[in-house]
């Protein structure tokens, strides 16, 4: 009969799994290097890749790209960046899969992750503040007018 060895329970690295977003409605003028920037430099985050999409023809930007990162932590600060200014307009900053196409099960997993990062998010910011349920909450930079009686 041979001995079980018992192992103490470890996480398992996943070396193959890939950070990858999806970045939207920025202006078409926006270059590769002015995403690496934002992400990398103003954010913080620790940039794999981007790939700015481009017309085949005319070589100019989409205004869109695909954004992956070397870890998870990077990946959390990019997908903070949802519906936040950039150029001048608001960008969008959500999860994708890896591989391309439209099928409708592609849609859907992307779909349900984008759902979940976004309840996620609600939750957090539920959490920062107090005030959000009290209905007598006033900002105090905010001079409200006396009712004249």
């Amino acid at each position: 009969m041979s001995k079980v060895k018992k192992v103490p329970f470890q996480r398992k690295i996943i070396e193959n799994k890939r950070y990858l977003a999806f970045v939207g409605n920025f202006p078409f003028s926006t270059t590769t290097k002015d995403l690496e920037v934002y992400f990398g430099e103003k954010k913080g985050c620790n940039l794999k890749q981007v790939r700015l999409m481009t017309d085949k023809e005319t070589g100019k930007s989409k205004g869109f790209a695909f954004v992956e990162f070397k870890d998870h932590i990077s990946m959390e600060k990019a997908l903070a960046c949802h519906q936040t200014p950039f150029q001048g307009r608001q960008i969008n900053v959500e999860f994708t899969a890896g591989g391309g196409g439209n099928s409708d099960q592609r849609k859907k997993k992307i779909q349900k992750k984008n759902e979940t990062l976004r309840k996620r998010q609600q939750e957090k910011k539920g959490n920062k503040t107090s005030f959000d349920k009290d209905d007598n909450y006033r900002p105090h930079n905010v001079h409200h007018k006396k009712s004249e009686n």
